[in-house]
């Protein structure tokens, strides 16, 4: 029989060794314990310091390096933080330099103007009407009057815009500024505004001024929306070849997004290739644009509803070739 000692075998010898043991590793702990704490009360002012220069970052920072970081927060949709960095811009910059303060001022306006949760339009207006009279002729006045004009426009529900006064109000800021961005952008809003639900009339006044303004800017920002307009108007006038080729005008004009390389164009696509199917009957170019949505974008939901169009039109062509009647009453076309 083996036999194992107890607690009370070899007292004198088992119980002094555990006992130095358990002792020696609860020194090693409470000494562990003691450098713990030093350490943690050694970088609690270290910690505090930290915070205070977090804190008073934006202080000791220039008008210079305040407004990009007011933008990146912006751009972050950190608009609490970048309202108050638009704010020290603007008082750091007031004294000794307009053209800054300004920025200040407008990065503020804009903040109110275009937050979610928060938003402030009657704050960024009057924040606009200070750069409109402070600085009239600063380059982000124009901006100033058309973000006013956009405000009654797009930015409230209630009560209902006064559409006729702010095509009037558009009109005025491109006459003042017509080779200004600002301006274009008010031409475009306001034949936005004009061409909701156009007539032949309205349409056939709006052309040569629509057309006037793309001899006028050629190397405008605003060259798609404006081909986009001038595509309408025909489409009202059911002159369906000129609207198709103002259409795929509009899509090649389009003002490419350096931030964002990979833009999606499988909505033009489809856009253009059904224009191009169904209102000016020109197979080939709705075929050019389905297939291109087809090579571009497989997994699209509409990759289905493309590929019935191409067999569609095959079977239209088909029809054609042989003299088949294409009428909804015809044998072929029913069939």
């Amino acid at each position: 029989m083996k036999f194992y000692p107890s607690e009370t075998t070899f007292a004198g010898a088992v119980k002094p060794a555990r006992k130095r043991r358990e002792n020696y590793f609860l020194n090693l702990e409470k000494k562990a314990t003691r450098r713990k704490y030093r350490l943690a009360w050694t970088l609690v002012p270290l910690f505090g310091l930290l915070l205070s220069s977090c804190r008073d970052r934006d202080i000791s920072q220039s008008a210079e390096e305040l407004i990009p970081a007011g933008w990146e927060s912006y751009r972050l949709g950190e608009f609490d933080r970048a309202v108050e960095q638009f704010q020290k811009a603007a008082q750091v910059a007031s004294k000794e330099d307009q053209n800054l303060s300004m920025q200040g001022i407008f990065g503020e306006a804009a903040s109110w103007q275009y937050r979610r949760d928060g938003k402030d339009t009657l704050r960024a207006e009057a924040l606009y009407n200070q750069i409109i009279h402070v600085a009239p002729r600063h380059p982000l006045a124009p901006w100033s009057k058309l973000a006013k004009v956009r405000i009654q426009h797009f930015g409230r529900i209630e009560p209902k815009p006064d559409y006729e006064s702010l095509a009037r109000e558009y009109a005025a800021i491109y006459e003042r500024y017509p080779d200004h961005p600002a301006g274009q952008e008010a031409f475009v809003n306001r034949f936005h505004i004009l061409l909701f639900d156009p007539s032949p009339d309205l349409v056939r006044h709006s052309l040569p001024e629509l057309k006037k303004f793309l001899a006028r800017h050629p190397e405008s920002p605003f060259l798609s929306p404006v081909c986009a307009q001038i595509s309408l108007c025909y489409k009202v006038l059911k002159e369906r070849d000129e609207s198709l080729s103002w259409l795929i005008r509009a899509f090649e004009k389009r003002e490419k997004d350096q931030g964002n390389p990979n833009a999606d164009n499988s909505g033009s696509y489809w856009s253009i290739g059904r224009a191009a199917e169904y209102e000016a009957g020109n197979f080939a170019v709705a075929r050019s644009y389905y297939q291109r949505l087809i090579d571009e974008y497989p997994k699209d939901q509409r990759i289905y509803e493309v590929r019935r169009a191409l067999r569609r039109m095959g079977e239209v062509e088909d029809i054609v070739r042989r003299g088949g009647d294409l009428s909804p009453d015809g044998g072929e076309a029913g069939s």
